[in-house]
């Protein structure tokens, strides 16, 4: 049964567009949190295979964005932005 009143979860003004990501990694919480807070190592591994990735501005905070273009293989330029919301 889903939670109702003061226990419900809040849900956002834009739930219905947002994606969460979780994934189990086997290293170091701390190495992990680094690689995912540190634009200088965001910028080494995030996207697919054989894409890159440049960053335009990166404000690691609840509310803060990371604006980033990658860049595919063929080209191709994506402009993206994540923005940190915190939850309870």
């Amino acid at each position: 049964m889903a939670a109702t009143g003061r226990d419900a979860p809040e849900q956002s003004a834009t739930a219905d567009r947002e994606i969460v990501i979780s994934r189990v990694i086997s290293a170091p919480r701390e190495l992990v949190f680094e690689a995912f807070t540190e634009v200088r190592h965001l910028s080494r591994w995030w996207g697919p295979e054989g894409f890159t990735t440049t960053t335009r501005a990166f404000e690691f905070r609840v509310g803060g964005e990371w604006d980033f273009v990658m860049h595919g293989p063929d080209g191709t330029d994506y402009q993206e932005w994540i923005s940190w919301t915190a939850t309870r």
